[in-house]
């Protein structure tokens, strides 16, 4: 096969175009990677073959994660001194958030947690957790933590030698997909898990895994931590709530001129149209609006780059094909487990369309159409679609979904075929 054929051969492949060769030990690329793909959640790709070292932390109770973008990378930034102190809510402005109709409770830590995790950014999260005791590792995900809130991650004593932590924003954002983690491959799944995996297995062992960077946990030898995801600057908690309802309500088409952690008329409008639209009970609190404002959103915003859902009850392989440049070019497999979403291309669409070929794992092809492009059984980047059986590979037919004029698009895949997209 010729190297042009073949694209990419030389990488050392990682979800999203995280990792390339020679670089596992450095800063993990993530969100828009610049790649017109990110890489198929098939792709055998090492995971755990690191060095495993601890990075320091100054306050003793607790851990202040910032989650800030820095040309597409994500850093590790020293964490601050006395976060437990600075977690708690100003009265002001709790008075004025329970005039809107938010519940301003400050978050406490469970008696019983080991590790809980913070959320003082204004996006909700999804954070997965490792716990590495050689020679296994135990991975579990996905919690999911709104703004303002502090969850349970795991609730055995942290007695195991290394933690790592991952964290990814809802898709029912606008925008790029933001996300914290580190320089350490870890293998997940895109729906809830929980699994097991030597530390010295060098690749993701089922299809239906894929390797996402994660950070390392100093709890400085501590049975129980408290960890914060920060942004730039860093706010409180409460502070933090507003501005998540900030955030989703313009996520959900709302004039909000403002995402921050300060009360105005505008959001105090929009949130009470919200409440009514939605008929909430009298006591409806802070978990039915974030669930509400979530759910909603994801019917409205296609979060930049490509999606693909599946609404249906099997897991299904999908293959994507573009135009790059006038060049046909194809790429596969992303699997996508029943109820999730696969994020297969991060960088903002710039192409009339993106061409969508799924297959159901158990065998028969879903979605299909009249644009060809070669594809393989294995994983695969091919540039061209002229002569794919002369060339080793299938030639198969892409249905086409219309991107034009749209940094972002979710395409549904159902049981009868592609429904829709947005």
């Amino acid at each position: 096969m010729a190297r042009s054929d073949q694209v990419g051969a030389g990488f050392n492949r990682c979800a999203a175009g995280i990792l390339w060769s020679g670089q596992e030990s450095g800063t993990a690329r993530i969100g828009n990677t610049g790649k017109p793909f990110d890489e198929p959640r098939t792709q055998k790709t090492p995971a755990l073959r690191v060095a495993f070292r601890r990075t320091p932390a100054a306050s003793p109770r607790s851990t202040v994660l910032p989650i800030r973008p820095s040309r597409g990378f994500w850093r590790i930034v020293s964490p601050e001194r006395n976060a437990v102190g600075s977690i708690r809510p100003r009265l002001g402005l709790a008075l004025v958030l329970l005039v809107l109709g938010l519940m301003s409770l400050p978050a406490s830590e469970p008696a019983q947690a080991a590790l809980t995790l913070c959320n003082r950014t204004s996006y909700i999260l999804y954070a997965a957790t490792s716990a590495i005791q050689s020679p296994k590792t135990q991975t579990q995900g996905w919690t999911r933590i709104a703004p303002g809130e502090c969850q349970v991650a795991r609730k055995e004593r942290l007695v195991a030698e290394t933690y790592l932590v991952h964290a990814r924003t809802s898709l029912a954002h606008s925008g790029p997909p933001r996300a914290w983690g580190g320089a350490y491959p870890v293998c997940v799944k895109d729906s809830d898990f929980t699994m097991q995996q030597a530390v010295t297995q060098p690749y993701c062992a089922s299809d239906d895994t894929f390797p996402l960077p994660f950070a390392a946990l100093d709890n400085h030898g501590q049975a129980n931590w408290t960890m914060n995801f920060d942004e730039q600057p860093a706010v409180s908690l409460t502070e933090a709530q507003l501005a998540g309802v900030k955030r989703l309500l313009k996520d959900n088409g709302y004039a909000i001129a403002r995402i921050d952690g300060k009360p105005d008329k505008a959001t105090g409008k929009a949130l009470a149209d919200f409440r009514e639209r939605m008929h909430f009970a009298a006591d409806a609190g802070n978990a039915e609006l974030f669930t509400a404002l979530e759910r909603e959103a994801r019917k409205k915003t296609a979060p930049a780059g490509y999606t693909v859902c599946n609404d249906g009850r099997e897991p299904l392989l999908v293959a994507l094909g573009q135009m790059e440049n006038g060049t046909p070019s194809s790429q596969g497999w992303w699997t996508v487990e029943p109820g999730a979403c696969a994020k297969a291309i991060t960088a903002p669409l710039n192409s009339d369309a993106v061409y969508i070929m799924a297959q159901r794992k158990s065998g028969g092809t879903l979605v299909s159409g009249p644009q060809r492009f070669c594809t393989t059984m294995a994983a695969f980047e091919i540039r061209g679609n002229a002569n794919c059986t002369a060339r080793g590979f299938t030639q198969s037919g892409f249905a086409a979904t219309r991107t034009r004029g749209l940094a972002g698009y979710v395409a549904h895949i159902g049981p009868a075929g592609l429904n829709r997209g947005s």
